[in-house]
Order: structure tokens, then C-alpha cells, then sequence
């Protein structure tokens, strides 16, 4: 094999393992969950230039956007004979009404132990449905174990060690615990 040919070929999309997707997820509040939208958008916007793709926009009204992006996905899928367990429509109705579920918990629910156990129970189906779309998408990339992006970076280090301290900083507020 020369240097030029890869043992894995270039992947469709961005590639993570779901394990470390639901993990940042979580940690970083749904933070992770806006970097892995715009990551597959400007996957997709690179892989299609002849579509006007804008990543940023897509990932910020990304309630609008949802059921494309999942639709390519299971389409990409089908063509090469992945097996797919999930529905882009369906998938994308719960991601839109977690979204709005968490808009209503932020205008409509107290700050304290209920607003924080539901904000979790939010973050936790979210990322529940993240990693079944992603766990499709390493299948098409031909990476179902995501080798290329399995371990955790410096930078996710970094977002790990301040999303732990802001939840720490929200339990001890909730149950008013002088630090």
C-alpha cells in the first residue's frame, strides 16, 4: 500500500464514539450536542459545495434542520445496506420537543431540584437519541468503532473539567451548601 492510500477510506461524516458523545453531552449541558450538529453540517457542507450549506446557521435553528440532517443520515445508511433502527422523523419530533421542553422548564420551573433533574432527564434522551443517529453514522463512515475520534482531546478535557465544576456549582447551590 503506498502513503497516499488510507486503510480507512475519508468518512462521509464527522465521526465520534457515542460513548464519548453522550459523555460531553451531558458534562457540557448539551454544549457537545451543538459542536456535533455544526461538525456534521460542515461535513456535509464540504462533501456538497454545490449546495449553499451555512453550518452555523443550521446548527443555530437547528429545530428546523433536525430532520434533514437525520434523513441524510438514514439515507446515506440504506445505500450502503446499514442496518437502521431509528426513524429521521421520529428522531427529529423528540429532539424538537426536547428543545422545546427545555424552553419551558427555563421560563416555567423554579430554579432548584426539579428544574435540574429535568434539565438532566433532558440532556440524558438527547443524547440517547445522538448516539443511536451516530452509532449509524460511524457505520456508514465505515468506522463503527470511531478510532479517529474515540479518545478524549485536551480541548474536551477542557470542557469536561468546567461543565463537572458548573454542575457542581448547581448541586451546591440547590441545596444551599457553602463551599
Amino acid at each position: 500500500m503506498s502513503p497516499s492510500e488510507s486503510s480507512t477510506p475519508t468518512p462521509r461524516y464527522f465521526t465520534v464514539c457515542p460513548r464519548k458523545l453522550v459523555v460531553m453531552n451531558l458534562v457540557t449541558f448539551g454544549g457537545y450536542g451543538l459542536y456535533w450538529g455544526f461538525s456534521h453540517w460542515l461535513h456535509h457542507g464540504s462533501l456538497n459545495p454545490d449546495k449553499r450549506i451555512w453550518p452555523l446557521w443550521r446548527t443555530l435553528f437547528r429545530v428546523f434542520f433536525w430532520r434533514t440532517l437525520f434523513k441524510e443520515f438514514h439515507q446515506s445508511a440504506q445505500r450502503v445496506h446499514v442496518n437502521v433502527g431509528w426513524g429521521p422523523t421520529r428522531y427529529a419530533i423528540v429532539m424538537v420537543l426536547l428543545f422545546f421542553w427545555t424552553r419551558g422548564i427555563e421560563r416555567y420551573i423554579p430554579y432548584g431540584s426539579l428544574y435540574l433533574s429535568m434539565f438532566f432527564l433532558i440532556r440524558l434522551i438527547e443524547s440517547y437519541v445522538l448516539s443511536q443517529v451516530q452509532t449509524t453514522v460511524n457505520l456508514v463512515n465505515q468506522d463503527p468503532d470511531a478510532e479517529r475520534n474515540r479518545q478524549y482531546t485536551s480541548i474536551n478535557w477542557v470542557f469536561l473539567v468546567l461543565g463537572a465544576g458548573l454542575w457542581w456549582l448547581n448541586i451546591l447551590e440547590i441545596f444551599n451548601i457553602n463551599a
